[in-house]
């Protein structure tokens, strides 16, 4: 291949990988509230059975920017994108999701102060299908979701380049290598109360959010108390890397006792510090049964 058709290659798949954004996907409708303008989209392949099924497709929508690098590399689509929408951009996020055959399965709305979370959404109309290398579709309510009372409606439309498979990643040594050295950290510094390790090893500013307005001598407790829903031990069942994030598969103990479950974690390096983003229990029991 000559260097200039590498360069577009290269260029073609920078392309395809990326969101699409600055368009009218459609709006989001809180009841009493203006519509909120979808701007930014991305599908994304889930790479777990999460719960309710190993779903075909995610497609993202918000009204602020998405990374799709993030959302495609993570245990679950929608925590990057929660994280970048909601958390740090105040806006909205609607997640739809689609078994095989593209058939519309779950609706989850997020903003802030509210979460709509695997609603069937009774009522909802959808027409998807794949379209070339893109899925194309339409998806809105016929009637409002409720939420605590609160009524939601949404009326979206997308054309956005098909997914692909979830990245597979390159596999770690046995225990994880740095990834897995910064679960070790992670765990111990929960069940410890060791709030200047969390610092370390949880996102850029969450354990300051969770626990950086207590006092000093009251810090430890609340982090051991936050604790009893953390794994006592993660031992790496297997892992992988994917540039600046990885993935491990990790044996922990069970919630309420009884067997040892699986869970996955989902980490990201930043200033080449490894740092905890996810933790999912397989609580179902059927979350690894397809990679």
């Amino acid at each position: 291949m000559s260097l200039k058709s590498a360069a577009i290659a290269s260029s073609l798949a920078l392309l395809a990988a990326c969101p699409v954004f600055g368009a009218d996907f459609g709006k989001l409708t809180q009841e009493g509230e203006k519509p909120v303008v979808l701007t930014h989209a991305v599908a994304c392949s889930p790479r777990w059975d999460m719960g309710f099924g190993k779903h075909e497709l995610e497609v993202l929508l918000s009204d602020k920017e998405l990374d799709p690098v993030a959302i495609r590399a993570a245990v679950v689509c929608d925590t990057p994108a929660f994280d970048q929408a909601v958390h740090k951009g105040h806006g909205v996020l609607l997640r739809l999701a689609f078994d095989p055959g593209l058939k519309l399965a779950r609706v989850s709305i997020y903003g802030v102060g509210f979460t709509l979370g695997d609603d069937k959404c009774e009522g909802c109309k959808a027409a998807v299908a794949y379209a070339g290398d893109n899925v194309k579709g339409t998806v809105a309510t016929t009637q409002s979701l409720d939420l605590s009372g609160t009524k939601f409606t949404f009326d979206t439309r997308f054309e956005l380049p098909k997914p692909g498979a979830p990245p597979a990643g390159t596999p770690l040594p046995a225990g994880g290598g740095d990834p897995g050295k910064a679960v070790a950290a992670w765990v111990k510094a929960y069940q410890d109360g060791d709030y200047a390790t969390l610092v370390k090893v949880l996102p850029p500013g969450e354990a300051e959010d969770k626990w950086g307005y207590y006092e000093e001598s009251e810090r430890k407790g609340a982090i051991q108390s936050d604790a009893e829903l953390q794994p006592k031990t993660a031992k790496v069942v297997e892992g992988w890397s994917l540039g600046d994030r990885a993935l491990l598969v990790v044996e922990v103990p069970a919630l309420w006792g009884g067997k040892n479950q699986k869970a996955a974690i989902g980490l990201s390096k930043t200033d080449g510090t490894w740092r905890v983003d996810e933790f999912s229990r397989d609580l179902s029991g059927t979350m690894f049964g397809e990679r």
